[in-house]
């Protein structure tokens, strides 16, 4: 005689997918919430389309996310058609033992291979289980020929590995719909006002580093000098000399990098600036990510160019500045309507831009770098 199916099981464990819950394993004791903080970002492979990081920023401790907006990636992703996908907020509740996770849907449009996300239009926010069955592979991960994983870029793929590290860890997982759940609150930011000329602090001038200069007058020159920009390593690379700048002042050192590529004659024929996204998207330090970005831009283009990266300049000193803007009152910048494609990049919202003009060529890219997030800007000549 056949036996009945038992469907409870099923039920129970579909239930805990769509609720994003998962209980801790059995007899397992719950580790600090720093070690399991760290467990977490170990899943970290290069080689997955997925990362785990910090998430600081967006006020909770951890984010898992796909890498779309990684210039390395978004071949790969365009490819899926994919035009939606999530942001998954982790929040670690040491006293409970439990981590309190929310998904959030982000909109995708492509254009030219390059995603652009926005939390504009069908937006949801909560516990999203998108089923796979039918849709096709759209990326196979590998090791040394072996297949690791193949995806179809659903949340679970994200999720469930997630999930079983908490488990495993001896903590709980329960998901949420309220923003609230999984964030802290944020110290409250200045109002938006316009200062006078007086009051306006001092601002690099930005001149003598342009592609064609000499590598020796440049360090002396504006660019270097303002931001106390030192060199830090020179390495001899075929026929040319890439020479690394840092900051001299301990805070921004480990998130600011210039490269500078100079050829035989010793003249620069590239800089490539790397900025941390944790630099750029801090409200209390984005007016100096910012200054030294635009200052680059005004700087390093050739003066035959110059005229084509003013607007770009001037989108990334002014555009949705958060705190004190620090205009002259007769001086408003006048902004286009909507952002630019660079300024789309530099603001983390899309992941390349590039323009070629007469005498050098400029690529905005957001990449990962050691799985931590950081916007590249490399202008060279042609």
């Amino acid at each position: 005689m056949n036996q009945p199916f038992n469907i409870l099981p099923f039920l129970l464990l579909l239930a805990c997918a769509v609720s994003g819950a998962k209980p801790p394993k059995a007899g397992v004791t719950p580790i600090p919430s720093g070690a399991l903080k760290e467990a977490l970002l170990a899943l970290n492979r290069g080689s997955a389309p997925w990362h785990v990081r910090d998430g600081a920023l967006e006020g909770t401790d951890l984010i898992v996310e796909w890498k779309i907006l990684d210039a390395q990636w978004s071949e790969i992703f365009s490819r899926s058609e994919r035009r939606k996908v999530f942001k998954i907020y982790l929040f670690l509740d040491d006293v409970k033992k439990t981590v309190r996770s929310l998904d959030e849907e982000w909109g995708v449009e492509w254009e030219a291979g390059i995603a652009h996300l926005s939390l504009s239009g069908e937006y949801f926010r909560g516990q999203k289980w998108e089923m796979s069955y039918g849709t096709r592979v759209a990326y196979t991960e590998k090791l040394q020929s072996k297949v690791l994983y193949e995806y179809r870029f659903t949340t679970g793929e994200m999720k469930e590995p997630v999930a079983d590290c908490i488990s495993e860890h001896g903590w709980n997982l329960e998901g949420t719909i309220s923003k609230d759940a999984v964030t802290r609150a944020s110290p409250a930011q200045p109002s938006i006002r316009a200062v006078s000329a007086e009051q306006l602090p001092a601002r690099s001038k930005a001149t003598a580093a342009a592609i064609g200069d000499s590598l020796t007058d440049a360090v002396r020159g504006d660019f270097f000098t303002f931001f106390h920009l030192k060199e830090k390593k020179r390495e001899a690379k075929e026929g040319r000399t890439l020479v690394t700048f840092k900051p001299s002042a301990g805070a921004f050192r480990p998130l600011v990098t210039l490269q500078v590529t100079v050829n035989a004659e010793g003249k620069i024929t590239a800089e490539e600036l790397a900025l941390a996204r944790s630099f750029i998207d801090d409200p209390g330090n984005e007016v100096f990510a910012r200054d030294i970005a635009k200052s680059l831009l005004r700087s390093a283009v050739p003066h035959a160019d110059r005229d084509e990266v003013q607007l770009l300049a001037t989108e990334i000193e002014n555009r949705d500045l958060r705190g004190t803007v620090l205009w002259r009152r007769d001086a408003q910048p006048r902004l286009p309507a909507e952002p630019s494609a660079g300024y789309l990049v530099y603001a983390g919202k899309a992941a390349r831009f590039g323009a070629t003009w007469s005498e050098s060529s400029l690529v905005f890219q957001n990449v990962l770098a050691d799985d931590k997030p950081i916007l590249l800007i490399v202008i060279a000549a042609k």
